[in-house]
């Protein structure tokens, strides 16, 4: 849009709209499609931690 403006291109307002929607839209997605991949990893690495202390509690209980 910087360059219709600069070059004084005459752009329909509902185009631009559109554009501006599809663009707020497209952030919004990648936005919260990071959040949830930053906390879907969190869980498997909280999921993974816990495995393996419950392996070790398993061996002591084993062990005594």
């Amino acid at each position: 849009m910087r360059a219709a403006n600069s070059r004084s291109i005459a752009v329909p307002v509902e185009l631009e709209n559109q554009l501006y929607t599809l663009f707020t839209k497209s952030q919004t997605v990648q936005k919260h499609s990071k959040l949830w991949m930053l906390s879907a990893a969190r869980g498997r690495v909280d999921t993974i931690v816990s495995q393996d202390y419950r392996s070790i509690v398993e061996g002591l209980q084993v062990g005594c």
